[in-house]
């Protein structure tokens, strides 16, 4: 699919479907597969010593699941509650069913960018597989932790799961809310009624709140022919990423981000899930007059696609910079973010963590 495409289909998922209702039938289809699989594999579902926590979301595309993660991980390490990772490692030099635990001498070569951030940020057990059950099988033999948190997987239903924690892009919400292809939900939103914590991440209230409602107009026309049904009402629980610095990929100077413009002219790139979040962070600190240039999420960058850069400044995601390290210039700048979390959502997280531990014990 050429890039083009790629942006003209995202643009519908965003907003009306248009010519994508031709595609419905594909969607419905799409829908019975997806509670086939789900059915299967949660009959055969396996289950740890541990509790296991899902951090993932019903669409795709970004919604801060790995500053979550590393939010949670020193959330509960302040608890005293050991966490280990495990994540699909999307990027990885990894054969089929292959799991690696991180060590000092990974690289997002070997085992992909975001659980190499997590791993560099937190210090936790780390593991990652496309098996998300080998991958906690793996950790737990070469760590002693108290909760495996996975980085996404909330569709990984092999994987059993004790609490979910979905999440939610403050700014785009579930877009035209409908399934792939027509939108961009890889679960119908009825599957937020059996999360635990609805977690959003950026934008309004009002805006979230009002999406939110109408999404639960969907649940309730469906579900009010089936009154055995659950039909929970989940009240979302706001957070925000905050950059304050910005990072130099090869000295390690730091930066006010509000004092970028002693770069001088710099370009900013982004390989995420969401772009557009990171250049909107940019643009807070006044400055707009930069180009601002996105890939594919996962990008593997390599020295080349910053030739086009030279005698600029280049300033990049902290997930950009762990891909970028080998070749890394002194003209390469990072920003760190921070998800910072409301401290009554921490103290419920912890306790319910803490409950199912004992459980356990």
């Amino acid at each position: 699919m050429s890039a083009a495409l790629a942006k003209a289909i995202e643009r519908r998922w965003y907003s009306s479907p248009g010519i994508l209702w031709l595609l419905y039938p594909l969607a419905l289809l799409f829908r019975l597969l997806s509670y086939l699989r789900r059915r299967s594999q949660t009959q055969s579902s396996v289950k740890f010593a541990v509790p296991v926590c899902i951090v993932g979301n019903i669409a795709i595309g970004g919604t801060g699941k790995t500053p979550t993660i590393i939010a949670l991980v020193h959330a509960l390490a302040e608890q005293g509650i050991t966490a280990g990772v495990v994540a699909r490692g999307y990027g990885a030099s990894l054969a089929k069913d292959e799991v690696r635990v991180l060590d000092a001498n990974a690289t997002a070569a070997m085992v992909g960018d975001e659980p190499l951030l997590i791993y560099k940020r937190t210090g936790c057990a780390v593991a990652v597989g496309s098996n998300r059950v080998a991958a906690c099988e793996a950790l737990l033999k070469s760590h002693a932790v108290d909760v495996i948190l996975s980085d996404d997987g909330m569709q990984h239903y092999k994987l059993g799961r004790d609490l979910e924690l979905a999440l939610v892009d403050g700014e785009r919400v579930f877009g035209n809310a409908q399934l792939l292809p027509v939108g961009p939900l890889r679960e119908h939103p009825k599957r937020l009624q059996s999360v635990n914590w609805l977690l959003v991440n950026g934008g309004s209230a009002e805006h979230v709140n009002a999406r939110l409602q109408a999404l639960r107009a969907i649940n309730a026309a469906e579900l009010s022919s089936k009154p055995n049904k659950l039909n929970k009402t989940l009240a979302p629980v706001f957070a925000h990423l905050e950059a304050v610095k910005l990072v130099n990929l090869v000295t390690g100077k730091t930066l006010l981000l509000q004092n970028i413009t002693e770069l001088g002219a710099f370009v900013a790139v982004a390989g995420i899930g969401n772009p557009s979040r990171f250049f909107n962070t940019l643009k807070s600190t006044g400055i707009t007059g930069f180009d601002a240039f996105s890939y594919p999420d996962h990008h593997k960058f390599t020295s080349a696609d910053f030739r086009q850069f030279d005698g600029k400044a280049i300033v990049m995601t902290e997930k950009d910079a762990v891909k970028c390290t080998p070749f890394a210039t002194d003209a390469m700048w990072y920003v760190p973010v921070d998800l910072k979390l409301p401290q009554t959502f921490i103290a419920d997280f912890c306790a319910q963590i803490r409950k199912v531990i004992a459980f356990y014990n």
